[in-house]
């Protein structure tokens, strides 16, 4: 994908460190590094506000995990066996992202 955005003149390819790179199958730690830094850019032009924004995803993805470890313990206790995650726009990646996680 690099390459194609680096043939168009309308794509700009940034490829993450290769620290940032998951190597496991689930890539969670990967797609948390991809959020961050589109909010980093997102943040380009007004930096100061990028630092605040940064502590309130930080607080809720505390939030999610406490309350959602509860809530998985809950749901896996019933027996489910399928899942279905749906999302606009935007969250249309994320809810793709969301099934993958349970794929693994």
């Amino acid at each position: 994908m690099v390459e194609l955005a680096r043939q168009s003149k309308d794509a700009l390819a940034i490829v993450l460190d290769d620290a940032v790179n998951d190597r496991s199958l689930a890539m969670t730690s990967s797609f948390t590094n991809m959020l961050v830094f589109g909010q980093a850019l997102a943040h380009l032009w007004e930096p100061d506000h990028f630092e605040e924004t940064l502590a309130h995803m930080t607080a809720a993805a505390n939030h999610i995990l406490h309350e959602g470890s509860y809530l998985a313990h809950e749901l896996a206790g019933k027996g489910h066996r399928q899942a279905c995650f749906v999302g606009a726009g935007g969250l249309g990646a994320t809810a793709q992202e969301s099934a993958l996680k349970l794929l693994s």
